[in-house]
Order: structure tokens, then sequence, then C-alpha cells
């Protein structure tokens, strides 16, 4: 059971809250008041779409609400039962966001996703929305749908409706199957009836053959080649060993040569120092003293460096200060001049007049103010249409009330511009006080400064003879330190000398040191030298031999490999032959499993015949005896008895029986019918379908169910859906127009109502 449903931003619903009771419930209200998308807000909640959607009629973002004002989302909260448990749905839409969905149980989170929470109601309720929207839901105008469509379009939608579409597809997908295996087997075996298979194998017995042979002379050819593949090593090796042994006999004499040159070129470096004269006991001791020279400069420069930025640091304070007393010396000239341009006689007389002034201003303002007080008190009460004066109390004529009213207003006015002029100079008046008393205030403030500034000239006067003593030690140690400079760069020069000299007694030493080692080295290379017998006439017969094993050998090796790829060829040729021999063997296996199929195919194809026949059959009886237990409450003349539903080869007619000349048959109701007689026929076939599809939901909805019905008509259809449809229906759901279903028995009524004209909110309200 459908408890309630929620509305909001969702089409002309604002905020729209409806609660559905078991039974009837009715849902009345003028053309656009929002009746209709009450049930697409069902269906969406329940499904996540609804016929328009779903028929790409309309958009989600068309659901939202756009007038009087644009909303940014819509929102459907929905509330059911199902074995015994509550369920609320809950579903938004979002101009920019998308859509949303959840579901709770009982009030616990179930589901959060859309795909999954309509999967979670097709599982409660057992049926899908194709199943609700044909069974359940009857969209507007949508009752006499069936009669107004061609023969295999009714055939089709009603198969739909009864669930036998299936059966029909799944036949024409069968006998398409049993057509595309019959067209495969057909294929196959003209195929292989243009084929020789027995010279297929005798070609493959002949490759087979010549495959023995050429392996045979293949492997013949590789033991040569292993064979002559040794000898070449062999050789190789051998000649490796001659060849590493010459390669050291050469880097033994060119490393003779190399020792032999430095040695020489060392011997003539020794004989250039020697020729300098130069002793080793002379050179230390003039290092020594140099060095000791260096160090005492370095350090009396030091000091004498220290003094002169002691003398600079000192002198540059000074200045730093003097250049401090000399701002502050111009600050107080500017005070001093600023003190005499300031008369301060002048100021407090200014200030005393401006005073004065004021005060009279303010008693004329109070005194206009109060005048014109008193003329709007006299105009309030002549206005008051009074017959007599309100001071005097003398009897007042209306031309005379008027005139004091028009003297009255013209001096208030008056008085009004002078107060007006009086504030305006008052307020002038006002600056100028504040401008003098400012004024005086910055002549006291520049003579409190003044007393910081008294002792600058002495203090300046101080500094600047520092300074000069200060200048004087700076330009002195400046001198003193230029001449210790000069003095440490002779001293620096003489260090270096010396130490040019040692570096070249050093060098000496070493060379003969390097001269007597390299002696020692060439001994030994020549010792080895002696002992090497090998020459490059031996390399050359090694190196001609190893050619020709080579030669030889690459030559059988191409053999080899010639057969090899000829062997290969063979193989191919022979794995291809092979291939096509089980091919064909498959095709014939294949032949024989699709003829079986053809067979069970063709068995499944007439099961799907007999099964859709008997189950039409079923149905349509099921459907019949319930709908005319609905047209007798339903149809209030005696001209039409009962109606039934027949299935015919390629079409379903709804038949109406009548009595013509006493015998009773059967009639087209597109044939006979007026427009009345087709919605209650429509109308009853409707419901009795739905109870046949859906006997476990047990739910209609019916929308402007009585188009086309006259007022008989509409009574015994109020009567029916009052009284005998809720015993058969759990929960009854109609929209119209049509204020006489108001009076349905038992019904809850709900009256929908909007103001078009201003774009207004849906409004619903129960009667």
């Amino acid at each position: 059971m459908i408890k309630s449903i929620e509305l909001i931003n969702w089409k002309t619903h604002k905020n729209t809250v409806i609660d559905f009771q078991r039974g009837v419930n009715v849902i009345v209200g003028i053309m656009g008041a929002g009746k209709s998308s009450v049930m697409d807000a069902i269906s969406y909640a329940l499904f996540g779409t609804f016929p328009a959607l779903a028929h790409k009629r309309v958009s989600l973002g068309n659901m939202i609400m756009n007038r009087p004002s644009e909303e940014s989302h819509a929102e459907i909260r929905l509330t059911f039962d199902a074995d015994g448990d509550n369920y609320n749905v809950v579903r938004k839409i979002s101009a920019k966001q998308g859509s949303e969905a959840r579901i709770e149980k009982n009030g616990s989170y179930l589901q959060a996703q859309s795909e999954r929470v309509t999967e979670t109601v097709e599982e409660l309720l057992r049926l899908d929305y194709d199943t609700f929207s044909r069974a359940v839901y009857s969209e507007q105008n949508g009752l006499e749908y069936f009669l107004d469509l061609s023969k295999s379009e009714r055939k089709r939608s009603i198969d739909e409706m009864l669930g036998l579409d299936h059966f029909s597809a799944a036949e024409e997908n069968a006998t398409s199957y049993i057509n595309s295996v019959r067209s495969l087997i057909e294929g196959e075996e003209n195929a292989l009836a243009q084929i020789d298979i027995k010279q297929f194998k005798d070609q493959m017995d002949a490759l087979l053959n010549e495959r023995v042979d050429v392996a045979k002379r293949r492997d013949d050819l590789s033991k040569k080649a292993g064979e002559l593949g040794k000898t070449a090593k062999d050789m190789k090796t051998k000649l490796d060993a001659l060849k590493g042994e010459m390669e050291k006999k050469r880097n033994l004499m060119e490393k003779r040569t190399t020792i032999s040159a430095r040695n020489a070129a060392l011997n003539g470096e020794i004989k250039k120092i020697d020729a300098l004269g130069i002793a080793k006991e002379e050179v230390e001791k003039r290092l020594k003293e140099a060095k000791d020279n260096a160090d005492s400069m370095a350090k009396a420069l030091e000091a004498l460096r220290k003094e002169e930025s002691d003398a600079v640091r000192s002198a540059s304070s000074l200045e730093a200060n003097i250049k401090t007393l000399k701002k502050k010396a111009s600050d107080k000239k500017a005070i001093e001049d600023a003190i005499r341009g300031m008369d301060e006689s002048k100021l407090k007389m200014e200030i005393e007049r401006c005073n004065e002034d004021l005060e009279k201003f303010r008693n004329g303002i109070a005194e206009k103010r109060t005048g014109i007080a008193e003329g709007k008190r006299w105009l309030s009460e002549l206005s008051k249409h009074l017959s007599k004066c309100p001071l005097c109390e003398r009897e007042l004529s209306p031309d005379m009330r008027q005139s004091l009213l028009e003297s009255k207003e013209a001096a208030v006015k008056a008085l009004e511009t002078e107060l007006s002029g009086m504030l305006s100079d008052a307020k002038i008046l006002d600056g100028k006080a504040k401008a003098a008393k400012d004024a005086m205030d910055r002549l006291a403030l520049e003579r409190s400064r003044l007393k910081d500034f008294m002792s600058v000239d002495s203090d300046l006067a101080k500094l600047s003879e520092e300074l000069d003593a200060a200048s004087a030690k700076r330009l002195d140690a400046e001198n003193r330190y230029k001449k210790k400079v000069e003095d440490n760069n002779r001293a620096v020069e003489a260090l270096n000398s010396a130490k040019l000299d040692m570096d070249k007694v050093r060098r000496k030493e070493d060379y003969a040191k390097e001269v007597k080692a390299n002696s020692i080295d060439l001994k030994g290379i020549d010792e080895r030298l002696s002992k090497m017998d090998v020459d490059d006439k031996a390399i050359y017969s090694m190196q001609d031999s190893l050619t020709k094993v080579s030669s030889e050998l690459s030559e059988v090796n191409s053999k080899v490999g010639s057969d090899e790829a000829y062997i290969n060829k063979l193989d191919a040729q022979i794995s291809e032959k092979r291939k096509q021999l089980e091919d064909f063997g498959r095709i014939e296996t294949r032949i024989k499993a699709r003829r079986s199929l053809l067979a069970n195919l063709n068995k499944f194809k007439m099961a799907l015949i007999d099964t859709e026949a008997m189950l039409r059959s079923k149905l349509i009886s099921s459907v019949n005896s319930l709908m005319q237990s609905v047209w007798s409450e339903l149809y209030p003349y005696g001209d039409y008895t009962a109606i039934r539903l027949t299935a015919k080869k390629d079409d379903y007619l709804l038949e109406a029986r009548v009595d013509m000349n006493g015998d009773e048959i059967w009639l087209g109701i597109d044939s006979v019918a007026s427009g009345g007689e087709r919605s209650l026929s429509c109308l009853a076939m409707r419901i009795a379908m739905s109870m046949v599809i859906v006997p476990n939901l047990r739910w209609i909805i019916l929308d402007e169910p009585t188009h086309n019905v006259d007022s008989n008509g509409i009574d015994r259809l109020i009567d029916m859906l009052g009284n005998s449809l809720p015993k058969v229906v759990d929960q009854v759901f109609i929209i119209t127009h049509d204020e006489s279903m108001k009076q349905i028995s038992g019904a809850k009524v709900y009256m929908l109502d909007r103001d078009k004209d201003v774009h207004g909110n849906t409004v619903a309200s129960v009667i």
C-alpha cells in the first residue's frame, strides 16, 4: 500500500503532501492544477521514471519548478509498506548535479544508489516499471489506446501487456537461429563436396618422404661442420696465444724506449740545476730568515690595520652624530619660525568673538524653533475643520479659516527659511572657533617642543672639535699602515725567492732517485726480452691455416642452413596439409552436431508456440472472467449484456454481446459502440488485466476515467469504484477534473487548485 507522497519543487508543486488510504483515493482539480504530476511522481519515486520521461516527451530537468520562481532542485518522498515493513523512498533531481536516490526500511538505511534503489523496489513489489506502466498506470486519455491501434500494433501491445511478447520474440529468434544453422550446414556440405580428400593425403605422404631424405643429408653435414669447428677452435687458441706473446714483447720494447727517453730528460734537468750553483745549506738558511721576517711583518701589519680601523670607526660615529645634531638644529629653526608666525593675542580675541556670536545664534535658533512649533500646532488645530478660533473661540467662516491657514503656513515657511540660514551661519562660526583653538593648541605644542632643542648648538660645536682630532688620528694611522704594507711586500718577495730555490734543490734530488729506479727497470726488461722466442712469421703461417679451415666450415654451414630452411618449408607444407585434413574432419563433426541442434531447435520452436497459445488462452480466460464481473457493475444499460477479449492470429478483438432477432451474437466494440461505451469497455478491460497481470500488488491508477462517459455511466462507475472494486483491488488512484468523482463512497478526496494567471503553486486540500 502507498501511504503518502511529498512533492517538493516538482512541476507546480512547491511543497505538497498527500496521505493515501487503502481503497479509493481521488485527486480532483482543474486542468493544469498538477493532478497528473502526482501520478508521475509516484512512478518516478518507485522506478526512477514515468511514461512521459520513458518516451522522452520530457526530460528530468523539465520537472524542476521554474515558475513563478526558478528552483535549483526537485525532490520526491514516497512512503509505502510491503510484507509488514514500512519503506521510505527519496529521489532528488538537481539541475547541475544530476539525480540521487535512497531507500530506508523501518527508518534504517537500505540503499543509496539510484539503480540499486529501483532494483530494491522491484524486488519488494515483485514487478518492474514495464509491468507497472502496462497494468497499473493508465495515462491520461489512454483508456481507448488499444482500440485506436492497427491490428499488428494492437496484437503487439496487448501481448506486451500480458507478458506474451517474450514468447513472440523468442519464436522469432528461434526461427532466425534455425535458418542460420540450416544455412551453415548447406554451405559446409557444398564446400566438402568440392574437395578430393584422398589427393590431399597422397600429397602429404610425398612431403613426409622427402623430409626424411633431406633431414639425413643435413645431419651428415652437421657432423662434418662439428669436426671442422673443433679444428678451427684449436687453431684459434694457438693463434691467440702467439698474438698475446707478441703483444707482450711489443709492450716491453715500447716501455724500454719510454724509460730511456725519460732518463735522458731527467739527466738534462739535473745538469741545468747544477749549472745554477745553488747550495742546499745556504738555501735552507736563507729560507728560514725570510720566513721569520715575513711572520714578524704580518703581525705588525695586523696591529696597524686594527689601529686604522678603530680610527675610521670613531670618525664615522662622530660624523653620524654631527649629522643628527644638524637635523635637530634645522628642526629648531623651523619651530622658532612657526612660533614667530603665530599671534597669541589675536587668536584669543578670535575665539572670544566667535563664542559670543555663537551664543547669539543659539538664542535666535531656539526662538525660531519655538515659533515654528507654535505655528505648526496652530495649523494642526485649524486643519481639524473647527468652526471656532482655537485661541479666542470666535466663530470662523470657511473663508476666514482658509485665510488663517494660508497665513500661518506662510509664517511657518518664513521661520523655517530663517532657521536654515541661521544654522548655516552658526556652523561656519563654529568652524572658525575650532580653527582658532587648534592654532592655540599648536602654538603651545611648538613651545613645548622647543625646550628639547636648547643645547643643540653647543653640542654641535663640541662634536666638531672631536671630529677634527679623530680625522688627524685616522690620517696618521693610514700613512703608517701604507709604509708597513710596502715593507711586508718586500719580505714576501724574499720568502718566495727562497722557496723557489729550495724547490729546485728538492727537484734535483727527486730526479736523481727516479733515474736510479728507471735504470733498474731497464735491466729487468732486457732480461725478459732475451727469453721471448716469437716473431711475425709464425703468426702469419698460423693465420693462413685458420682462414682455410674457417672457409670450409662456412661452406658446410651454408649447406646445413639451406637444408634446414627447406625442412622448415616442408614442415610448413605438411602442417598445412595436416591442418586442412583436420579441418575437413571438424567440418564433418560440426555438420553432424548442427543437424542434431537443428532438430532440437525445431522442437524448441514448437514448444514455444504451444506454450504461448496455452498461456494466452489461460490469460484471456482469466481476463474475460474478471472483465465480465466488472462490466456488469459498470455498464448501466442492457443492450450490451457482456464483453470479452478474443485472441485472433494477428489481432485482439474487444467484443460486446448483443441480442439480434432473439440471437446473441458478438460484435467488435470499435464498430458498434459509442465513445462512452468504448471508454467503459476499455476501463473494464484495463481493471481486469491489472488484476490478472499483477495479482499480488492489487493497485490501479486511472487518469480521467470519465472521458466520453455519460451521466448514467458515471453514476455506475462511481458506484462500482465505491462498492465493488475495493473488494478486489486494495488501492485505487483516480485522477480527474470531474467533481462528481468526489461522490465515490468511502473515497479519500484531495482537491488540487492553483492560480494559473500568476503561475501560482499547487495547493492540496482534503475534502
